[in-house]
């Protein structure tokens, strides 16, 4: 059972990021403030609720910007390394 949101691991980073995508698609006249995320079980348990509010969702939306960024600077440091090494002919 998932007791908090954080242990629902990325799922709060996951939700934000997906908002922040729908919220910067021009084919949407309507901006996304608040997220939920439910958790269902097979067991037949009643499902975890968490609402996430636009502050919430701005805190996991900065820490999806970070990861973001994290991804691109080892990517470029993988091409960089890629032009420095000889290709074998």
């Amino acid at each position: 059972m998932k007791n908090t949101i954080r242990s629902t691991f990325d799922a709060p980073i996951q939700a934000a990021s997906y908002i922040g995508a729908l919220n910067s698609d021009e084919n949407y006249k309507f901006q996304v403030q608040n997220g939920l995320i439910v958790i269902g079980y097979t067991s037949g348990e009643p499902a975890s609720v968490y609402e996430m509010n636009s502050q919430i969702l701005n805190m996991y939306w900065k820490q999806w910007l970070r990861r973001l960024q994290q991804y691109y600077v080892v990517e470029d440091l993988k091409a960089k390394q890629h032009l420095l090494v000889p290709e074998d002919q």
